[in-house]
C-alpha cells in the first residue's frame, strides 16, 4: 500500500515538474515575441507616415540618368513636389495656419492630428507685412515686404525639412547683378526626393559660381558671404536636433558647429522691425551661427543626421530622420 502511495507522489511530482518547465517554455516564447514586436512598433514609430501626396512620382531609369545614387535607392524613391510659394501680406493668423496645414495634408509628415506648432508660429500677428523674398536676396532700399514673402519657402514645402537663407543680404548693384537676377538666389532646389528604404530626403540645388568666386559679400564690403541652415520644418515635426555628418567643398564659419556637436534647431517666426515697415513685419528668428556655412567649390553637399530627442553620447543611436543637400553648377 505505502509502496502504490509512494509511486502515485512520485509520478504527481514528475507531472508537476515537467508542467513548470513547459510553462517557463512558454514564458521564454512569449517574451521573445513581444519583446519583437515592441520593437517592430519603435520603428514604425520612428518612420514618418505614408505620403499623401498623390503628385509625388517613383523614378525611372532616364529621370536619374545624371544622378550619382545607386539604382537600388532609386528603386524605393519619389520625387517630392516642390510647391508655388505666395504672398502673405496682410492675411490673418489663421489663414496662415490654414495654408501650412493643407500642404502639410499633402506631405511626408502628415498625421490626423497635425497642428503647426505654437513655438514655431504662435507669434505670427495678423493683418501684418512679411518679408519679401526678393528683398531677402538683394535688397534696393525700396520697400521690403513687397512680392511673394519669403517665409513661403518653408510654410509651403514642408517635405523640406533643412533649408537655408543668406545671412547678409547682398545690395543691387550692376556687380551683384549677375547673382541677384539668378534662380539660385531663390534658395529653392530645383528637385526633392524622398529615399523611403533609408528614411533620407535629397534636395539638389543649381547655381552658379559668382558666390563662390566672389566670397566676400557685397552688403557692406566687409562681411565675407555665408548661408545659415534653417531647420524650422524638421522643428515643426519633432526633429529638433540636427548633427552634420558629411561636408563636401563646404565650410563652417564657426567652432563649435553642427559637423562636431549636436545642435537644436531654434527657428520661430515673430514680427521685428528688420524689414522697416512701419509696425514691423513677419519674419524669421534667431540667427544661429553653429548652423552658418560657405560653399568653397561644386559640387558641394551637406549630409544631416536629425533626432527627435538628444542622443546620449555614451549610446549609439541612429537618427531619426536623415536629410541632405547638394549642390550643382549649371
Amino acid at each position: 500500500m505505502s509502496d502504490n502511495l509512494k509511486k502515485s507522489d512520485n509520478k504527481k511530482t514528475l507531472i508537476l515538474l515537467l508542467s513548470a518547465f513547459v510553462l517557463l517554455g512558454f514564458y521564454f516564447i512569449a517574451q521573445r515575441y513581444y519583446g519583437d514586436i515592441e520593437e517592430i512598433r519603435a520603428e514604425k514609430r520612428a518612420e514618418p507616415p505614408q505620403s499623401y501626396n498623390t503628385e509625388q512620382r517613383r523614378y525611372t531609369e532616364n529621370e536619374t540618368s545624371n544622378d550619382k545614387t545607386s539604382q537600388s535607392n532609386l528603386d524605393t524613391s519619389q520625387y517630392i513636389k516642390i510647391n508655388p510659394l505666395q504672398e502673405y501680406n496682410y492675411l490673418s493668423k489663421d489663414e496662415i495656419y490654414s495654408i501650412r496645414k493643407n500642404y502639410v495634408k499633402k506631405s511626408l509628415f502628415w498625421t490626423p492630428l497635425y497642428e503647426p506648432s505654437n513655438e514655431i508660429f504662435g507669434q505670427i500677428q495678423s493683418g501684418k507685412p512679411w518679408w519679401g523674398l526678393q528683398h531677402t536676396i538683394c535688397i534696393s532700399g525700396e520697400d521690403n515686404t513687397t512680392g511673394i514673402s519669403a517665409m513661403s519657402r518653408f510654410i509651403n514645402n514642408p517635405n523640406l525639412l533643412v533649408t537655408f537663407m543668406s545671412v547678409y543680404i547682398f545690395k543691387h548693384k550692376p556687380e551683384t547683378e549677375e547673382f541677384c537676377n539668378s534662380k539660385f538666389a531663390n534658395f529653392m532646389p530645383y528637385k526633392a526626393y524622398f529615399d523611403a528604404k533609408n528614411k533620407i530626403i535629397t534636395a539638389r540645388y543649381k547655381m552658379g559660381r559668382f558666390i563662390i568666386d566672389n566670397l566676400q559679400g557685397y552688403s557692406d564690403g566687409e562681411h565675407p558671404h555665408y548661408l545659415m541652415l534653417v531647420g524650422m520644418n524638421a522643428k515643426d515635426f519633432g526633429y529638433r536636433y540636427v548633427k552634420i555628418q558629411k561636408l563636401v567643398n563646404i565650410g563652417m564659419r564657426t567652432s563649435p558647429n553642427a559637423a562636431e556637436n549636436i545642435h537644436e534647431f531654434q527657428d520661430y517666426i515673430h514680427v521685428g522691425g528688420s524689414c522697416g515697415a512701419e509696425g514691423g513685419c513677419n519674419n524669421i528668428s534667431p540667427r544661429q551661427s553653429e548652423l552658418e556655412f560657405q560653399i568653397k567649390d561644386l559640387p558641394a553637399e551637406i549630409s544631416m543626421e536629425l533626432y527627435k530627442h538628444h542622443p546620449n553620447r555614451n549610446i549609439p543611436v541612429y537618427p531619426d530622420f536623415r536629410y541632405k543637400i547638394i549642390f550643382e553648377e549649371y
